[in-house]
């Protein structure tokens, strides 16, 4: 499951060093990959739309929502649709949210990187589980990521009914509690290899006259040539200096895979400690309690839920020993209709980083 992390438009100018030269490899790639896999940001959304919420799913399609059961028979909602493209959009407590950031590198380390933490910080395991993400550089030229975390089973009875139904699934969003969308992504999962992407390049070409074709993808490819060229020709009168900068950016990376091994080990346990909140409030909590959200955001722990008593539930919280500067976040609030009182209880994770 990889997604593409998106290069920043105000990236600071490096000095002219390995690192530079890791920047512009690192765009020479992206370009690359944007020839033969266009980043999903550059693709229109579909009107037609799946909203997957932990109660059941909604179809909007053209404007117009249906509300559906977990059991009810999607495919035969979407046989109207065949050959488009539908969303899939994750909404309340369907999906996990979680954020981190990582070190500088390679987009293809980068890549494999984001996956094997969201390994170690997904609460089920591998064959039960499907995420998607998205990754943007701040200006610490570390790398934040924004990722969401569903268990499978609430997806492949859809993604069996939308292949059934002819469909090819357009991007995968992660919908906010305000209604905004938080991520959008196009993870391997969603892909369907019968219904290929047209991409920005192929949708250009399209508007190009066919006699024209020709021309202009020669002209690409001699522009492509010559830039090339004139950079071989640059490297080879900077041969001496080149060679000890390949010897410095060798340490560089040796030392930056070295500390990001024993970051992701520290994480490892830290994640352990985070992870295994849901099923210790699972045993812990009062009967008739139940949470609407568990959100982990670093050392910041949020719970939203109802309760016989929110009062009740602060003090079980107290006896964690993992959790400090337990507070509320809004006032308590009681559902007369159902007799149980609305929270939103907030608390530090001891040691987390």
């Amino acid at each position: 499951m990889t997604n593409t992390p998106q290069m920043p438009s105000n990236a600071k100018t490096p000095k002219l060093s390995a690192k530079k030269l890791g920047k512009v490899m690192n765009l020479a790639r992206a370009g690359w990959g944007e020839l033969h896999n266009p980043i999903v940001q550059h693709e229109d959304l579909s009107p037609n739309q799946l909203f997957i919420g932990d109660e059941g799913h909604t179809l909007r399609m053209n404007g117009s929502d249906q509300a559906l059961g977990r059991n009810s028979d999607l495919a035969a909602h979407l046989t109207s649709l065949h050959g488009q493209a539908i969303d899939l959009i994750f909404t309340g407590r369907a999906a996990l949210d979680l954020t981190f950031n990582l070190p500088d590198g390679p987009l293809d380390e980068l890549r494999s990187m984001i996956e094997t933490e969201l390994q170690f910080r997904s609460p089920f395991g591998d064959s039960s589980a499907v995420w998607f993400w998205t990754a943007y550089e701040t200006d610490e030229d570390d790398w934040h990521i924004d990722a969401s975390i569903a268990l499978k089973s609430s997806v492949d009875g859809a993604l069996q009914s939308i292949s059934d139904a002819g469909l090819k699934i357009g991007t995968v969003m992660r919908q906010k509690g305000d209604g905004n969308i938080a991520i959008i992504a196009r993870p391997d999962w969603a892909i369907t290899k019968s219904a290929p992407r047209t991409g920005r390049l192929g949708k250009m070409l399209r508007d190009i006259p066919p006699t024209l074709r020709v021309p202009v993808v020669c002209f690409v490819v001699f522009a492509i040539s010559a830039i090339f060229l004139i950079a071989s020709q640059s490297l080879r009168y900077n041969a001496a200096s080149q060679a000890a900068s390949e010897a410095q950016a060798a340490i560089s990376a040796q030392a930056r895979i070295s500390a990001s091994a024993r970051d992701i080990n520290q994480r490892q346990m830290i994640s352990f400690t985070k992870l295994s909140f849901p099923g210790l409030l699972a045993e812990l909590l009062p009967d008739g309690t139940w949470l609407e959200q568990i959100a982990i955001d670093d050392e910041k722990l949020t719970i939203t839920g109802y309760g016989p008593s929110a009062g009740e539930i602060t003090r079980i919280l107290s006896d964690i020993e993992a959790l400090s500067d337990i507070r509320y976040g809004s006032p308590v609030t009681r559902d007369n209709t159902q007799g149980l009182e609305r929270f939103q209880i907030i608390a530090t994770l001891t040691g987390a980083s």
